[in-house]
């Protein structure tokens, strides 16, 4: 049964990662269903693989502390709700040790998908229906940028570098 729920969560957190960044293209907005399907599959993973009490509350500390932190950047008006929910969804299949890399690769992936929506903007190449039917919300500067992307792009390249909870490698499931 612990290897069950162990894939069922992985499946579940990966799964949800991806349908968030759908969604987020599609709509530019994170459902809250998808963040709260994220950090239920995370969690039944650390019920799973936790070796203690102390590994829990280091990693609902450290959720806690994105979500407060997501929280200011969202009402600065740098960050989306949906896109502050979703990070801290996230690091809870990272956990403290796995923090970096989700963070890092978040970063990245979000500045290249912001340079490549500045240039095609500058370009009015989504301008074209043709082109892509969502490309007159993605082109107007005012929407913003689809974040839940790089969140999930994060959150699957933490989970492939073996360094979240999930991924095994942590505590040696």
């Amino acid at each position: 049964m612990t290897d069950f729920l162990y894939n069922l969560s992985t499946l579940l957190y990966l799964g949800g990662l991806a349908a968030a960044a759908v969604c987020d293209v599609a709509s530019l907005t994170i459902p809250n269903r998808l963040v709260l399907l994220v950090a239920a599959a995370a969690l039944v993973g650390l019920a799973v693989v936790a070796p203690d009490r102390a590994t829990v509350f280091m990693v609902l500390g450290a959720g806690v502390g994105v979500l407060v932190v997501g929280a200011v950047l969202f009402f600065v008006g740098v960050w989306g709700a949906g896109d502050a929910k979703l990070l801290a969804a996230a690091v809870l299949a990272t956990g403290p040790s796995g923090l970096g890399v989700l963070l890092f690769w978040t970063a990245v992936v979000g500045g290249g998908l912001a340079l490549i929506l500045l240039f095609l903007r500058y370009l009015r190449i989504l301008n074209r229906r043709r082109f892509m039917p969502r490309g007159a919300a993605l082109l107007s500067a005012a929407n913003g940028i689809p974040y839940g992307v790089a969140i999930a792009a994060g959150g699957t390249i933490a989970y492939l570098d073996h360094v979240t909870l999930l991924s095994g490698q942590v505590f040696g499931h």
